[in-house]
């Protein structure tokens, strides 16, 4: 670490400062952390899995291997709601059953609708892959055949044949 690195982290630099800060903004991070944890409950099926972080501001949810979740980033996206997918942190085929959802900046508010629109995408997309999915076919611009909810028919499908 640099030396102007050590000397803005140091407890001297601070002057009770830092803490100060904790002080203020834990019961903040826990309310929201909060708000996350009771949502998910509440809103995310059965089969679903997540952790419940003890610091920190993610936590990482686990999808069912029998459910169609290979587009669920972006229809996320879509719906207004941004993750981070967990392909992003592992590869292999169950990189897309994972995502890193975080609370440090969003209002609780925003985490309860947030996790209500993921919650409904998810029971859309549990089952096998044609359980919940209202497939729709098309061709893209080179001809190629793309398999999906229509708004996203333009983009290719990596399973589509």
């Amino acid at each position: 670490m640099s030396h102007p690195c050590c000397i803005a982290v140091s407890p001297s630099s601070f002057e009770g400062e830092f803490h100060a800060h904790l002080k203020r903004i834990l019961p903040v991070y826990k309310k929201r952390r909060d708000a996350l944890l009771e949502s998910l409950e509440g809103e995310i099926p059965e089969g679903v899995a997540w952790t419940t972080t003890q610091g920190g501001y993610c936590c990482w949810v686990t999808l069912p291997e029998d459910g169609y979740f290979d587009d669920l980033y972006r229809t996320a996206l879509s719906r207004g709601v941004a993750y981070t997918p967990s392909d992003v942190f592992k590869v292999g085929p169950e990189a897309r059953q994972h995502m890193r959802l975080c609370f440090g900046a969003a209002k609780e508010s925003d985490i309860r609708q947030a996790v209500h629109t993921l919650g409904e995408i998810v029971k859309e997309r549990m089952g096998s892959p044609a359980t919940g999915l209202r497939e729709t076919v098309s061709r893209n611009a080179e001809g190629r055949r793309a398999v999906g909810e229509g708004r996203d028919s333009q983009a290719p499908a990596s399973d589509a044949s």
